[in-house]
């Protein structure tokens, strides 16, 4: 399979997840509808978990570099999906729903951390321009705060009144972190243009755009008219997705690529 028919196949399942879940949530009781969504939530974490946990299996977990990048997205999306099935089961919000979200978060800021810097990690940094890598860091970082402004001073408030668990205030400061590093992918999958592993970086860069279409999309679709809450829960749901679908398939295309790579020293 060729990578770029990968990049395809995300789109189009993200599409028939958003097309799925929008008509089969409106025909849902209301009633049910909260167990839904945590199932589809849960499945699409898992997705990237299993998915995380293949690359990062083929590069020993820990004892590679890239391997570490990938174990730390398995872990982060294990605890998320934990946390998931734990805030249905319990009927709320839980220390250990808690404590697995902020695994998770941290988790992800990791691993988007290590990706993001794997151009330094191998030598290769001379490939974009240093100045280039900071003027697109501080302008994604100024989006990512416009973005994630509003969810950090109302649940900073809500902590300090005892309201909210730290977890609340995590979660937006990490968000503000991963989508701050979306230059660095951005800028290391256009220099890679054309080879395999710029389909990694493209795909990654892709689900981490996601990500911030499902934290600010509470703020777009005001902004621009469509404050329902069922276009709002529709624009979140879609975030979601092709965050999970496009970052499970950049670790398939990882761990699909260093098979090749392993198939054709042994034939060699």
């Amino acid at each position: 399979m060729k990578f770029r028919s990968l990049a395809i196949l995300a789109g189009v399942a993200a599409t028939i997840v958003v097309t799925a879940d929008t008509l089969v949530y409106q025909t849902l009781d209301r009633t049910v509808r909260p167990f839904y969504t945590t199932g589809l939530r849960t499945l699409l974490l898992l997705l990237v978990a299993v998915a995380a946990g293949l690359a990062a299996n083929r590069f020993g977990w820990l004892r590679e570099y890239v391997g570490r990048a990938w174990t730390c997205f398995f872990a982060a999306y294990s605890f998320l999906a934990a946390s998931e099935v734990i805030r249905r089961a319990t009927g709320g919000t839980t220390l250990a729903s808690q404590l697995c979200v902020i695994a998770g978060n941290i988790a992800i800021v990791i691993g988007t951390a290590l990706v993001a810097r794997s151009f330094n990690a191998a030598g290769l940094d001379a490939l974009t321009s240093r100045t280039r890598m900071v003027v697109a860091t501080a302008v994604s970082l100024l989006i990512a705060l416009a973005l994630c402004y509003d969810a950090i001073v109302v649940n900073f408030r809500a902590t300090l009144a005892g309201q909210e668990m730290a977890s609340a205030l995590v979660s937006p400061l990490a968000d503000v972190i991963t989508f701050a590093l979306i230059a660095p992918l951005f800028l290391s999958a256009f220099a890679l243009r054309g080879g395999q592993v710029f389909w990694i970086f493209a795909l990654l860069t892709t689900g981490t755009m996601g990500w911030m279409l499902n934290q600010g999309w509470d703020i777009m679709a005001p902004a621009v008219g469509l404050d329902t809450e069922q276009i709002i829960r529709a624009g979140r749901i879609a975030g979601f997705a092709i965050a999970c679908v496009f970052i499970a398939a950049a670790a398939f295309t990882q761990w699909l690529a260093a098979r090749r790579a392993g198939q054709a020293v042994a034939i060699g």
